[in-house]
């Protein structure tokens, strides 16, 4: 899904309620899915990624988006496809820890 509009107007509050939604389910959180609306309540289950375009542009330019500096070098692991970025993203947020395409196939999978 790609969400466009001005700013202000609540793109990204949307985006953190959607997530925040799926999270729930992924996570079984009971209580927390009792407390939405039936119409909000996911079917599928759906593993949310919040991209913002500018990062996946910066990307797919070769330069690393989760780094402060705006160094030349090729980002670790690049390749110039959304699954790359999301794996790089993945290793950022969770702190370094090791997440490679492999792994982001494997958990789609299932």
């Amino acid at each position: 899904m790609v969400l466009e509009g001005a700013p202000g107007q609540g793109k990204s509050t949307l985006a953190q309620y959607l997530c925040q939604v799926h999270r729930s389910r992924i996570l079984q959180e009971k209580g927390e899915l009792a407390s939405l609306p039936p119409e909000h309540r996911p079917y599928a289950i759906r593993l949310p990624f919040k991209v913002d375009l500018r990062d996946l542009a910066r990307w797919f330019d070769k330069r690393n988006p989760f780094s402060p500096d705006d160094d030349n070098d090729e980002p670790a692991g690049w390749a110039p496809s959304l699954d790359a970025f999301l794996a790089a993203q993945v290793r950022y947020y969770s702190g370094g820890a090791e997440f490679a395409v492999a792994d982001l196939h494997a958990v789609a999978r299932r």
